[in-house]
């Protein structure tokens, strides 16, 4: 098992959905989250990603739920 590891603190996301990649070429496991950040999962179990993926979803509900919100 291996220790996550930040080389920067705060990444900003933007709304430009093409700069979200993943990249499985030549073996290595990579999210591209535009030119500046790229999330290595080399060294990720099944679990660690699972719930990754879990996580995302959860903030994905909750930017739509506020979303709705503000439309109701």
């Amino acid at each position: 098992m291996s220790n996550t590891r930040v080389s920067q603190a705060i990444v900003f996301v933007g709304d430009n959905t093409d700069d979200i990649v993943l990249d499985a070429t030549n073996g290595a496991l990579t999210v591209g989250l535009g030119l500046a950040v790229a999330l290595n999962l080399d060294g990720a179990d099944q679990n660690t990603l699972d719930k990754l993926a879990v996580v995302f979803a959860h903030a994905a509900a909750v930017s739509r739920n506020r979303s709705l919100r503000q439309v109701a």
